[in-house]
């Protein structure tokens, strides 16, 4: 219900845009229907912000017909440290040439075996395997230390052993969208990063990940059309540390969140803008669901859920007519009348 990304969502869009209904129990227990006609307003708010509404129970969605009779082009390059300057501005160029099949996801590890810090370029392009390789001919002029590209089916791409699916483990992750790409910010980062593994090298060495989909078939929504507030984002940059002790929470904490603000400064936005089904709990309200939406939310908000029974995930405020600042402070307390 927070928006549904995917490498495939610049051709074929959010999963929330292909959401036609939805069936869901409400804050009093009543089972209402919720499209474009009936309760539109509780379906605008749905998409994008659905968790503080209610109970989804059944959904319905527009299906496309399988894209590229489900192959997919799947490439791995891997780059020394020292291509941290060459490789993000060669992300850079695809700022504003993104095309719509292309997804690319570029990772900064710390391989322990070799105990060096590496930069993987994860690409994936749902067309035939010959117009993809064209497109990362940029990224092979780069000349990586492995290149791995292949055409798999894409009901594999995807492995059950991913990190964000082990049990029994801390996921500490911080986010924040961009609507531009800023190279020096990500060779500083990827510099104080690779000091902090060597620092810390008993700690968890958090990758960071910024993906790069097309923005073409979400930005041709309208803004006003759902609640999620960040179609004009072109990237999503996360920095994700995955543990089991939570004694390393405080060393990562103090790295991370101040390297989320510097990239803040460069992402384009006013603010701070976060997918709200990647975030912290720390962003507040307008990095969340953006200021111009928050009014209306909360209206909705009162009227859905006025005892702010669903409220315990990144919840919307019950007032959103004070100062920012007050705003953010009381975030879900309702106010007294």
């Amino acid at each position: 219900m927070g928006a549904g990304f995917g490498p495939l969502k610049g051709h074929r869009g959010l999963l929330l845009d292909a959401l036609e209904s939805v069936r869901m129990v409400t804050a009093d227990g009543r089972l209402v229907t919720a499209t474009a006609r009936q309760n539109p307003d509780l379906f605008w708010a749905v998409r994008g912000v659905g968790a503080n509404f209610g109970v989804v129970t059944s959904a319905t969605f527009k299906v496309y017909d399988i894209t590229n009779k489900g192959q997919v082009m799947v490439a791995d390059l891997v780059y020394p440290a020292t291509a941290n300057h060459t490789f993000w501005r060669t992300l850079q160029s695809f700022e504003h040439a993104m095309p719509s099949r292309l997804a690319l996801t570029a990772v900064a590890v710390y391989n322990r075996t070799i105990d060096l810090p590496l930069i993987v370029l994860h690409a994936v392009y749902f067309g035939p395997q010959e117009d993809g390789e064209a497109y990362l001919e940029p990224f092979k002029d780069l000349g990586p230390l492995v290149s791995n590209i292949t055409m798999i089916p894409q009901n594999t791409m995807f492995p059950s052993d991913h990190g964000t699916c082990v049990p029994n483990q801390r996921i500490n992750l911080y986010t924040l969208a961009l609507k531009q790409f800023d190279p020096p910010t990500f060779d500083s980062f990827y510099a104080r990063l690779t000091d902090f593994w060597r620092e810390y090298p008993e700690l968890p060495r958090p990758p960071s990940n910024r993906q790069r989909f097309s923005n073409d078939a979400v930005a041709a929504v309208p803004d006003a059309e759902t609640a999620y507030p960040w179609r004009d984002a072109i990237a999503h940059m996360n920095i994700e540390s995955f543990y089991t002790d939570p004694g390393n929470d405080d060393a990562i904490n103090e790295f991370v969140t101040p390297a989320r603000a510097r990239f803040a400064e460069t992402s384009g936005f006013d603010t701070l803008a976060t997918y709200v089904n990647f975030a912290h709990g720390d962003e507040g309200p307008t990095a969340w669901y953006s200021a111009r939406k928050l009014q209306k939310l909360s209206a909705l908000k009162r009227q859905w859920d006025p005892k702010g029974l669903f409220s315990w995930h990144n919840p919307v405020p019950m007032r959103w007519d004070l100062d920012i600042s007050e705003k953010e402070h009381l975030g879900n307390q309702k106010l007294p009348e």
